[in-house]
């Protein structure tokens, strides 16, 4: 239920039912229930621009994902944090995030948490007009969402690169790249 509210943006009706969920779940003990739950709770904050509350979730989330070595959900987390930083321009923490995030992810092989990390961090890069390191960063997860058949990333990051083109006022290659997307 809280999914459901928090997907039509009723984010006081979602904290509502993640916490009713979040108490439930310690009540019986269930580890992997509350870092889901917790999770959800700083998704939620993070969607509200609340990100002191955002931030404590996530690391609480963090915290007992790690104590029962759940790597794949610790990956997600991390680059959770990532986007919170990022979203308040603290471009080295976001950074140092979401390399962390990236490093789990390569570690156990999730190509999807690869290539969306990966294009995080060009994020990050654009926002600092780094667009050699940008462009760097769109390319290997342009690269990696076609390997494993990703259109929606492969649209997402193909319109990035056009816009770093467009940045770069290569305007030639930012139709090519919008285009592209587009299509």
């Amino acid at each position: 239920i809280g999914h459901n509210y928090s997907a039509k943006s009723d984010y006081p009706k979602a904290l509502e039912y993640f916490h009713k969920a979040l108490k439930i779940y310690v009540d019986i003990g269930n580890n992997k229930g509350i870092a889901s739950v917790t999770n959800n709770l700083g998704i939620v904050y993070y969607n509200q621009s609340d990100y002191p509350d955002a931030l404590e979730y996530y690391t609480d989330a963090i915290k007992i994902y790690d104590e029962f070595g759940d790597k794949q959900n610790m990956a997600r987390v991390t680059g959770n944090i990532g986007n919170v930083y990022n979203d308040q321009h603290n471009y080295p923490k976001a950074l140092e995030f979401f390399k962390k995030s990236l490093l789990i992810n390569e570690e156990f092989g999730n190509k999807i948490g690869v290539a969306t990390v990966t294009g995080n961090i060009g994020e990050v890069y654009q926002r600092q007009s780094n667009y050699q390191k940008a462009l760097e960063y769109y390319f290997k997860a342009l690269k990696i969402h076609e390997e494993i058949g990703d259109r929606h990333g492969v649209a997402r990051v193909t319109g990035n690169i056009g816009n770093v083109y467009t940045k770069q006022r290569n305007y030639v290659m930012a139709m090519e790249y919008a285009r592209k997307a587009l299509k």
